[in-house]
């Protein structure tokens, strides 16, 4: 309990990672939404904390009942990168630099997929070879 009570008065006494912390949430509801509308999603859903979660995983090709799995304790840190990392797969980056960005800079690399106007949405990728998705040669979405 004294750990969040430091955390939480962390928080509180330091403006710098209160700025920090809403920049990081301004920038990552900016990415997301311009994300929903280059997939064809609706863009307000980025506000929603669970529904901007579903929409991802529709985004990717995943059944919503696979949002349940945030709730295995160790699992949920796989099953997280796994989707950021089908998430690039989506939009027809296949390389491990790539794989790396999405897990490290998660905020600024879905801006960078939402913002940029050569990176189109090929599809769901879910349940598919990655030699089978490198066939694909036009987007879903220009």
């Amino acid at each position: 309990m004294e750990l969040f009570d430091f955390i939480s008065e962390f928080w509180r006494t330091n403006p710098s990672v209160m700025f920090l912390s809403v920049f990081l949430l301004t920038i990552g509801t900016i990415g997301k939404i311009m994300l929903f509308s280059k997939c064809n999603h609706p863009w307000w859903a980025a506000f929603i904390p669970v529904y901007d979660f579903i929409i991802l995983l529709k985004i990717i090709g995943r059944p919503p009942l696979h949002l349940f799995m945030l709730l295995i304790p160790v699992f949920n840190i796989y099953f997280v990168i796994r989707v950021f990392i089908e998430l690039t797969q989506s939009f027809g980056k296949y390389s491990i630099v790539d794989y790396i960005l999405i897990t490290v800079f998660n905020v600024f690399y879905i801006m960078n997929l939402g913002l940029s106007y050569t990176e189109y949405y090929y599809g769901p990728v879910y349940g598919k070879r990655v030699e089978e998705l490198k066939t694909r040669k036009e987007p879903l979405f220009a």
